[in-house]
């Protein structure tokens, strides 16, 4: 199979996963309500508060996204036999996860300034 194929295989995939899924991508969202109200703020892994639109949800937003992506990539890939792509995307998605850990877990300022 040539690229144009399998990339257009891909999105048709994708485009089908999407019409199964009961949550789309549209604007449309769920919505929880806690009765307590969250002011825009949220946790941070060690319990901050910090604003919805800090730069650190977005980055971990993203993070996320892209690790999604590839595990449907790496599904297609497994479901055509392409193994030593799916070894690749394998990689990926473990230096993902490892870039999503340290991103979620902020640095300890006195282990930090110790060493110094």
């Amino acid at each position: 199979m040539n690229r144009l194929c399998l990339r257009q295989s891909f999105w048709r995939h994708l485009r089908r996963s999407e019409r199964l899924c009961s949550c789309s991508l549209s604007s449309d969202r769920f919505r929880i309500y806690t009765r307590k109200g969250d002011f825009g703020l949220s946790y941070n892994f060690a319990g901050q508060r910090l604003p919805k639109d800090h730069p650190i949800f977005e980055a971990l937003g993203t993070n996320d996204e892209l690790t999604s992506a590839l595990g449907l990539a790496y599904q297609f890939c497994d479901e055509t036999n392409n193994v030593q792509l799916t070894q690749k995307i394998e990689k990926v998605q473990c230096i993902l996860q490892g870039i999503g850990s340290a991103l979620a877990t902020p640095r300890d300022e006195t282990k930090s300034k110790k060493k110094l």
